[in-house]
C-alpha cells in the first residue's frame, strides 16, 4: 500500500510533544476498543502489517550499469526484540536481494537493544551488499558512544556514516549525515572531498533538512529520511501529527521537489511512545533506480 504525502497542514495540537500526543491518543483508542493481540493486514490497527513495495526513482543520466539498482530503506525500527514484524523485514530483504540497504536512524532507543541491533544488522548483510547506517535522535539520546556504535556496525558487516560519504560504486556516492534534531547534522563536513560521481544519494534521519534554505548548494538524485513515523496514529479527516524535525510539510511518501532533490520519507517500521499504529502501517520500501 502506497500512502501519498498529504497537503501541508499545521498541527492541530501545537502545544503537545509527540510523546504526549501519542500517549493521549493511545488512551483514547484503548478506551473505545480493546487492543488486538496482533494486528492484521487490512485492519485499521496495522502495527504489524508490513507494507513492502517498490518505489521507482527516475535519475537523469543514470549510468547504464546502475539501471535497476535497488536500495532497501529501513528506518525507525526502535528495536526491543526480534519479533514477527522484524522477521518479516528480514525476509523481505532476503527475497528482494537489494544491492544496498540503508538504515536511517532510530534503530534503537537504549543500550539494552545493542545486542538485538547487532543480530538484526548481521541478518541484513550478504556478499557484495552494502549496508549503511546513520544515527537518529534516539541513538544520540541513548548516549551510546559513536565509537561503540561504529564498532558494532562494522562487526555486523555494515558501516556507520557520521557526516561522511562512501563510494558504493565508481558512479554512486552515498552521503550520510548526523541527526539534525540534536544539532549534529553537518552536510558541509559530509561533502568534504566528495568525488564527482554522476549519482549521489543523501541519508538524513529527519527530513526537515531537505528544505533548509541555508547550507551548501548541492543536489542529489535521491534523499532518504524517516523520523516522522508517517504520523503513526492517523484518524480520518484529521491532519497527521508529526514531530519536530519533520519540517512544515514532510509526513511520508514521495516528494519530487525539495531544495536538495527528490526525496522519499518512510513511515518506518517500529513505534515510539506507545506500541500501536492506526491507519499508518509500517513500511519497507525498495527504491529502484531507473533512467529518466
Amino acid at each position: 500500500m502506497y500512502l501519498p504525502p498529504p497537503e501541508n497542514s499545521p498541527s492541530i495540537f501545537p502545544s503537545l510533544s509527540r510523546r504526549q500526543f501519542l500517549a493521549l491518543i493511545g488512551v483514547s483508542v484503548w478506551s473505545v476498543a480493546a487492543r488486538p493481540a496482533r494486528c492484521q493486514a487490512g485492519s485499521a490497527f496495522d502495527t504489524d502489517a508490513l507494507d513492502i513495495h517498490d518505489v521507482p526513482v527516475a535519475v537523469p543520466r543514470l549510468p547504464r550499469h546502475l539501471e535497476g539498482l535497488t536500495i532497501a530503506h529501513l528506518t525507525d525500527t526502535h528495536l526491543r526484540r526480534l519479533g514477527r514484524l522484524e522477521e518479516r523485514v528480514l525476509a523481505g530483504v532476503r527475497a528482494r536481494e537489494p544491492a544496498v540497504v540503508v538504515l536511517t536512524g532510530d534503530m534503537i532507543d537504549s543500550r539494552k537493544a545493542l545486542p538485538i541491533l547487532a543480530e538484526f544488522c548481521g541478518a541484513l548483510t550478504a556478499p557484495g551488499r552494502h549496508v549503511l547506517a546513520i544515527r537518529g535522535n534516539h541513538e544520540v539520546r541513548s548516549k551510546v558512544p559513536v565509537a561503540d556504535l561504529r564498532r558494532l556496525y562494522r562487526r555486523a558487516g555494515a558501516r556507520l556514516l557520521v557526516n561522511e560519504h562512501v563510494g558504493v560504486d565508481a558512479a554512486l556516492t552515498i552521503v550520510g549525515t548526523e541527526d539534525s534534531l540534536t544539532k549534529h547534522y553537518d552536510l558541509r563536513t559530509a561533502l568534504r572531498g566528495l568525488p564527482a560521481t554522476p549519482v549521489r544519494i543523501h541519508l538524513s534521519h529527519a527530513p526537515e533538512v531537505f528544505d533548509w534554505p541555508r547550507g551548501p548548494a548541492v543536489s542529489f538524485a535521491l534523499c532518504l529520511a524517516g523520523h516522522t513515523h508517517g504520523g503513526q496514529i492517523r484518524f480520518p479527516f484529521l491532519p497527521p501529527y508529526v514531530p519536530k524535525g519533520a519540517g512544515p510539510r514532510f509526513v511520508a511518501g514521495w516528494y519530487p521537489h525539495t531544495k536538495m532533490g527528490p526525496a522519499y520519507v518512510s513511515r518506518g517500521i517500529g513505534t515510539t511512545s506507545i506500541p500501536l499504529r492506526l491507519n499508518c502501517p509500517p513500511e519497507l520500501p525498495f527504491l529502484r533506480l531507473e533512467r529518466a
